[in-house]
């Protein structure tokens, strides 16, 4: 258990010093332009503060602001998994299966992160403007009234489905935004750690901007066959009708889903790991 923790500091302490981090700050800067900043319009317009943790549920709940999220972990994650010949020579002494382990404890951690990194941001920035509570705030709700349709279409990631607010509360929809979003960070980032090892990186980048772009598309055409990929049912909205509470899809099948991918995957790169030559690594 020592070897598995000592390996996975190690490569998130390379991570976090890694010049990919620059995705992160430019990652910021968009959400900071289209939905913090959007989100203060708001604000301004409607006279209401908004809720503090509605900002980052945005982030994860929005159907333009999740690709961005997944496409700066794919990026984060493009190194992963060091497969130099040092990583090889790490490999041998420490086990394949304690490798691998170590490999999705950093995964875990890197996640972890990102979402902690959000929700920092999100919250200094509308500090001044926003209270606490598991209420859904005045602002909103009142971006979803059709007489605000002209400010919402203005700016379109700074939304929240009504899908979310009609049938959650805010701490709850959080929660579940959190779950979900975590598990699909963490069947991407393991993707491409399989893929990357059966084939090399680039089928593993490829691999993942496969399964979101078409994830987008069918969720782009309202197919029922978006369903199929982890985009849909990794965020908290669309799940139910937005004015009534029929159920689109139920959300317990969603955490089923993510979490029966993630398995799939995770068993899969053991797999893969366990049939690979160690000479061809590096």
């Amino acid at each position: 258990m020592k070897s598995i923790l000592s390996i996975a500091k190690s490569e998130y302490i390379k991570w976090l010093k890694s010049d990919k981090q620059l995705v992160t700050a430019f990652s910021l800067i968009c959400f900071y332009m289209y939905v913090l900043q959007p989100i203060k319009v708001f604000v301004d317009t409607f006279g209401e503060p908004i809720n503090l943790i509605e900002p980052f549920l945005i982030f994860l709940g929005n159907g333009y602001c999740i690709p961005i999220v997944i496409i700066t972990f794919i990026v984060l994650m493009i190194d992963f998994p060091d497969i130099s010949d040092n990583s090889t020579f790490l490999l041998i002494r420490t086990g394949r299966m304690k490798w691998y382990r170590s490999q999705v404890a950093f995964v875990a951690v890197s996640i972890v992160s990102l979402l902690l990194l959000l929700f920092a941001f999100s919250s200094v920035m509308l500090l001044s403007d926003a209270y606490m509570a598991n209420i859904w705030s005045n602002t909103v709700k009142m971006i979803n009234e059709p007489q605000n349709i002209e400010l919402r279409m203005q700016y379109p990631l700074a939304n929240l489905d009504l899908s979310v607010t009609n049938n959650y509360s805010v701490v709850s929809a959080t929660i579940l935004a959190i779950i979900l979003m975590f598990l699909h960070l963490a069947f991407t980032a393991q993707l491409q750690m399989a893929l990357s090892l059966r084939f090399n990186k680039m089928i593993g980048i490829c691999g993942n901007l496969l399964v979101l772009g078409l994830g987008l598309l069918l969720w782009a055409a309202d197919n029922g066959f978006k369903w199929l990929f982890p985009l849909a049912n990794s965020t908290v909205g669309w799940h139910y009708d937005e004015l009534y509470s029929r159920v689109e899809f139920p959300i317990w099948l969603s955490l089923i889903y993510m979490l029966t991918i993630n398995i799939i995957v995770y068993l899969l790169g053991r797999r893969v790991i366990k049939k690979k030559m160690l000479t061809l690594l590096g």
